[in-house]
């Protein structure tokens, strides 16, 4: 895999999908580069030294507080962060911000 290779497409794949209103998943992530899983794995640790569920995760985490401090309401964000539910986005927050998805964009 040629450096810099997962830092130009992450992104691009990520845009896909909120454009397109999909939940970004590893497995889709995969799928779209035409790689298996584990290949993906192996190159997100060497290039990030994270898995692909946790770049995912905190890209989904970042988005939502980006829509949020632009106004949307946490129904809004969660939906065009790629969340299923506006429950996911808010156990998510808890679990690796520590607080509501509201309070941590009044910080």
């Amino acid at each position: 895999m040629p450096a810099g290779f997962l830092l130009e497409l992450l992104p691009e794949y990520l845009d896909w999908c909120y454009a397109h209103e999909r939940q970004p998943c590893t497995r889709d992530f995969a799928d779209w580069l035409g790689v298996n899983r584990v290949t993906l794995y192996r190159w997100c640790t060497t290039e990030f030294g994270v898995p692909p569920n946790i770049i995912i995760r905190e890209d989904r985490l970042r988005r939502a507080e980006e829509l949020l401090s632009h106004g949307l309401t946490t129904a809004q964000a969660s939906y065009r962060a790629g969340y299923r539910t506006r429950g996911t986005m808010f156990r998510e927050f808890r679990r690796h911000r520590g607080t509501t998805p509201r309070s941590a964009n009044q910080d």
